[in-house]
């Protein structure tokens, strides 16, 4: 009879333990949001010297502005994912992590890495696109890029 309790105990030990096994287990991955495709190119204005051919004042103007991007980063995606400027523009990024986890941007070509940006909170990285192509912009948080939290900066 002491083998049939001894028996007993131990089945419901080993199926107590596995229902708070499975209680417990939650997925390691976060559910995947699509972030809209959406292209995000500024505008800037140039200002003509009185006296001047035009020309030479408007590219000297244009080519001093920088260009300006605000980009917003959560649970894992990039608004918005497409960036595109002309080769030898500065590029202010300022990004804000609208998720609820840690965030940052960096790409890895151009030598850009904002800070690790807490929810709510900003950073801004300034850089001059010095070389041509397409450039991937990620968050190098954990596993985040694996995630799908990337997007491309064209630069022609």
């Amino acid at each position: 009879m002491n083998k049939v309790y001894l028996f007993l105990i131990i089945i419901f030990v080993l199926g107590a333990g596995g229902y708070l096994l499975m209680k417990s287990y939650s997925p390691l991955t976060e559910p995947i949001s699509e972030a809209p495709q959406t292209m995000l190119t500024p505008t800037t204005t140039s200002e003509i010297v009185a006296g001047s051919s035009g020309t030479d004042a408007g590219a000297t103007a244009q080519s001093n502005k920088a260009k300006e991007f605000k980009v917003d980063g959560n649970e894992f995606a990039f608004a918005p994912n497409t960036l595109s400027v002309a080769k030898g523009d500065t590029v202010n990024v300022t990004f804000t992590n609208t998720g609820k986890y840690p965030h940052n941007f960096v790409i890895n070509e151009l030598n850009v890495q904002s800070k690790t940006v807490q929810p709510g909170q900003s950073d801004t990285v300034t850089f001059t696109a010095n070389k041509t192509g397409s450039f991937q912009y990620y968050c190098s948080v954990d596993s985040h890029k694996d995630k799908g939290m990337v997007g491309t900066l064209t630069v022609q």
